[in-house]
């Protein structure tokens, strides 16, 4: 069974993520800065994994890996008094209720790994939020993968 990388989580997270109501990109790489027309932008970014090898003997690893969606909706220096913090309000909503929708992302293929939202959450209305030498409001959420990778086991040493 083919591994199923973080490249491939991050296009399959991006594209559920994108999904959502008034959400513009999301950036599955760190760009140098964030364009204006571009908000609200996301950009994902994979966090530390844990490794549990005895999950199906010890021919197989699942691997959970923590992931911070990172929501820039407008420059807070922009608008009038606590208008970037509102504009902030409707994606605390709109972003769980997208991710609990898919508590497994199939993938091409029939491949498939599992999304959990236990010991995630989100940041609240976060401003400033900085991105490269501008503040943003936005919030940062953070969920889970969960896949189960097969190994061979080396015979000979």
């Amino acid at each position: 069974m083919a591994q199923i990388t973080i490249n491939v989580q991050k296009t399959a997270l991006a594209a559920l993520l994108g999904a959502i109501t008034g959400v513009t990109k999301v950036h599955e790489d760190r760009p140098a800065a964030l364009q204006p027309r571009e908000l609200p932008a996301f950009v994902l970014v994979p966090g530390p994994a844990r490794y549990a090898q005895r999950a199906r003997g010890d021919n197989s690893v699942t691997v959970t890996r923590r992931w911070y969606a990172r929501l820039y909706v407008t420059e807070s220096t922009k608008g009038r008094e606590f208008e970037a913090e509102r504009a902030v309000d409707p994606f605390l909503t709109r972003v769980v209720d997208q991710l609990a929708q898919y508590p497994v992302v199939i993938l091409s293929g029939g491949t498939a790994f599992s999304l959990s939202l236990d010991g995630g959450g989100d940041r609240g209305i976060v401003a400033p939020m900085p991105y490269a030498d501008k503040d943003y409001a936005g919030s940062q959420f953070e969920f889970d993968t969960v896949t189960e990778e097969y190994v061979t086991a080396i015979e000979e040493y």
